[in-house]
């Protein structure tokens, strides 16, 4: 179970937006008031809770997270209760994630002492008075806190460890036991999983169909910009996506890896003579001839989100 604490005067987006994605994603999550069974929010939205702080269940956490806001972080930092979730949650090993102002909690409580951590940056000072090494990036992990800087940056940029965190935490829990198994041990490895998608049938069909859809969408047709993956094999087919949206005289942005492990910046690409096989064994971007996405700039990716 994921429990987000809201207090009175907590950031309705850094609050709600997680909770959507986790539970779009199918984990129980679960919203626990600290000031009240509803509690308003700094912009003025109630919201009826789930729980009451002091009634949730530590042994049963998988995760906690607390939004920012002011002046719910204040609020939050105030609660026995969150503090004693904190407390297990460190003690267990347990994710903790906080945003904007959020993450001083933390801070304040020694935690994220020679840690890299972010946080919205009137808050940041605290983070270094308390010893954290402080990070340009938008969101942060170090080890089981994750700390983002606020959501006034696109959700593929502030927040993406939600949306991978809740993948992983949904194929562990769905993903049936090898053959010979025992029960809860691990589930498939990756190249037979790859293999079961290389089987399913219809999946020319599918992807057709998934491309009409993207292209009705009205936050498509608003968009000026896209960003897309560039598919490979049997994942689903975005290449005529990325046909029609340069037809229609979009700016079509898609991922590169070699910036560098584990990162995916996006690069503007005008045509397929943009793109040249990567590390990976992926068609990405070519360095040096394809602008890269601005800092601030968003776009409609598709499954993800609306347009700007």
């Amino acid at each position: 179970m994921v429990v987000v604490f809201l207090a009175e005067g907590f950031e309705e987006v850094e609050a709600l937006a997680p909770v959507d994605v986790m539970r779009r994603a199918g984990l129980t999550v679960k919203l626990a008031g600290v000031t009240g069974e509803r509690v308003t929010g700094s912009h003025g939205i109630c919201v009826q809770t789930d729980l009451a702080a002091e009634e949730v269940d530590v042994s049963a956490l998988e995760a906690m997270v607390l939004p920012g806001g002011l002046p719910g972080t204040h609020n939050l930092e105030a609660s026995p209760a969150v503090q004693g979730c904190i407390d297990s949650c460190v003690e267990q090993g347990k994710l903790v994630a906080a945003i904007c102002a959020a993450p001083s909690i933390l801070a304040h409580k020694g935690l994220l002492a020679g840690k890299n951590a972010t946080a919205f940056p009137s808050f940041q000072k605290d983070l270094q008075e308390g010893g954290a090494l402080l990070s340009e990036s938008y969101v942060v992990r170090d080890g089981q806190f994750l700390t983002a800087r606020g959501m006034g940056w696109p959700p593929s940029l502030a927040w993406p460890w939600l949306p991978r965190w809740c993948r992983r935490k949904r194929l562990r829990r769905s993903a049936p036991p090898s053959s010979g198994r025992g029960n809860g041990e691990k589930g498939p490895p990756a190249p037979e999983l790859l293999a079961r998608r290389d089987a399913l049938p219809g999946r020319a069909e599918k992807s057709r169909a998934i491309q009409s859809r993207v292209l009705a969408l009205p936050e498509y047709q608003r968009a000026r910009r896209v960003l897309l993956y560039l598919s490979k094999g049997s994942e689903v087919d975005t290449w005529p996506l990325l046909d029609r949206a340069l037809a229609q005289g979009k700016e079509v942005y898609a991922p590169a890896a070699w910036k560098g492990r584990g990162r995916w910046p996006f690069y503007r690409v005008s045509s397929r003579e943009d793109l040249q096989a990567g590390a990976v064994g992926l068609l990405e971007p070519i360095p040096g001839r394809c602008p890269p996405l601005e800092r601030g700039q968003g776009g409609f990716v598709p499954g993800a989100g609306p347009g700007l």
